[in-house]
């Protein structure tokens, strides 16, 4: 009796192991990482839901889940603690700590709203010209990532701060309440072209920035769903719920990345 019930442990215990390997090998943890973004973890979970149980339902027997992080620290702890399978992660993020992703390979690029290109355009506005020297951006960025990628013509004295409240400080701005200048993103400039307000018409136009490559989805490790993830996530826009889900993530669908780099 006691031979048997020792078999039966061990079969047991054997069975729950071959099973946390399964599901180890099976699932992935992926993180939406966009430093500056609006909206926070617990307001991206609900349609990370659905993101996810689509996907699930494209790639089985593989399943993600994953948690969207807008602020740096607590993104790149998660990165450091929960060690995320995959990633979207914005490029400003990726060039700025850059020794994070260093063995991250990339998967595919992402084709952000509105323009639907791998390459954004960010805009520089302000109330006069010339502008001021001290700049806001609701993405954290350095003045040599600026340089860099942006705007190369900005004087290496500039002050840069990042601002979480861009369109408050951009009513001020056009109020001459504030004397900045304001590096936005392409979805930024595209709701400031759609507000009525006069304050609004107040605000120039001093540049568009250099094309800068849009947020990558990567590989942080090994996963064998991969291939699998990859089809499902190009074919979302030709299915009419994936296009859906895409939209409410301000995403117009993912592309291969170009062989030659970052740059066009």
């Amino acid at each position: 009796m006691k031979f048997l019930i020792k078999c039966f442990l061990t079969v047991g215990v054997l069975f729950l192991f071959n099973l946390h390997n399964l599901n180890a090998s099976t699932s992935a943890k992926m993180i939406f990482f966009y430093p500056g973004e609006a909206g926070s973890t617990e307001d991206a979970a609900p349609i990370l839901e659905l993101f996810f149980e689509y996907l699930g339902s494209k790639i089985s027997p593989f399943k993600i889940s994953g948690k969207y992080f807008n602020e740096r620290t607590t993104g790149i702890a998660y990165i450091k603690k929960d060690k995320p399978t995959i990633g979207i992660v914005s490029y400003p993020e990726m060039a700025q700590n850059s020794e994070l992703y260093k063995n991250a390979d990339i998967l595919l690029l992402t084709r952000p709203w509105p323009d639907a290109s791998e390459f954004v355009k960010y805009e520089m506005v302000a109330a006069k010209t010339p502008p001021p020297s001290e700049i806001i951006s609701s993405e954290p960025m350095s003045v040599e990532f600026i340089k860099k990628n942006l705007f190369d013509n900005i004087p290496a004295a500039s002050i840069v701060r990042t601002d979480r409240r861009m369109f408050f400080s951009l009513k001020k701005m056009a109020s001459d309440e504030l004397e900045v200048a304001a590096i936005l993103t392409p979805a930024e400039s595209y709701s400031l072209s759609k507000l009525s307000p006069d304050w609004a018409k107040n605000l120039i136009k001093i540049a568009s920035s250099k094309p800068m490559p849009s947020a990558k989805l990567v590989l942080f490790s090994k996963w064998e769903g991969t291939e699998k993830l990859k089809k499902a996530l190009l074919a979302m826009p030709d299915d009419p719920e994936g296009r859906e889900i895409l939209n409410e993530l301000r995403l117009i669908g993912f592309s291969q990345p170009c062989a030659k780099g970052d740059r066009p």
